[in-house]
């Protein structure tokens, strides 16, 4: 599927800032549906189980997650990336049959922070390792999609600094935004996600969760680090100074 277009009016103006999300643990945390999708893929896609340890997985697309399960289950390196379009396929169909069984919860000062950036008219979209449809059914149960017009997913690539780059290229060919090197922010909260900004040659801004509360992130550091989201004011100054 295609993230859906949101209904804009035919002379809205053009975009002049561009703020893009990471999803997991940035907008939600609690991905148990998420998690059973691999199981399935897994087994339906490449006929393996496997004891998914998720500590470490922060961060990740869904290739490369695949990718690396797999892997470990003993899949061949042709065989995988023969079945990712398949695998992939999967991950997507059971979040949309499964969604409202999520455990996924808004992150605190998620929704106001998001208001406040459209009163603003900063235009939204998402930077995720989610394929587009996981992406989309796990912020349609919370809530969500209606604030983001686009995104780079997991579906596009596997590496997430190219899921910048296709992101901000959508922008520009689909709402005519204007990139100056200037006006893009990424807006994520794993070391990751600032690697991944870093390559793109975009600013990150990292939100904390109850994961990451201890976490130094000191290498490489982000741009500006908020203890969570109720830290609008913070935000928008740091937007409005790039």
């Amino acid at each position: 599927m295609e993230w859906p277009a949101p209904h804009l009016p035919a002379r809205a103006p053009k975009p002049k800032f561009l703020a893009l999300f990471d999803i997991d643990g940035t907008l939600v945390i609690g991905i148990k549906v998420h998690k059973q999708s691999f199981y399935a893929a897994l087994q339906e896609v490449y006929g393996v189980t496997a004891e998914i340890h998720w500590a470490g997985y922060s961060g990740l697309t869904d290739p490369l997650i695949i990718k690396e399960l797999a892997s470990q289950a003993g899949v061949s390196r042709d065989v995988i990336e023969a079945k990712m379009p398949a695998a992939l396929d999967c991950i997507g169909n059971y979040h949309e049959a499964h969604y409202r069984e999520d455990d996924g919860k808004l992150l605190p000062g998620i929704v106001d922070l998001l208001n406040v950036l459209e009163r603003r008219k900063v235009f939204m979209g998402l930077v995720t390792g989610n394929v587009v449809k996981c992406a989309y059914y796990k912020l349609k149960n919370v809530g969500l999609d209606r604030y983001f017009a686009l995104g780079g997913f997991g579906s596009d690539d596997g590496d997430r600094s190219k899921l910048i780059k296709i992101a901000i290229h959508r922008a520009e060919t689909r709402y005519k935004f204007k990139y100056n090197g200037h006006n893009v922010v990424y807006v994520a909260d794993t070391t990751r996600d600032i690697e991944a900004a870093r390559k793109a040659g975009v600013p990150v801004v990292i939100i904390r969760n109850e994961r990451t509360v201890n976490e130094p992130f000191n290498d490489p550091k982000p741009d500006l680090i908020l203890p969570d989201a109720m830290y609008a004011r913070e935000f928008t100054k740091f937007i409005e100074a790039l």
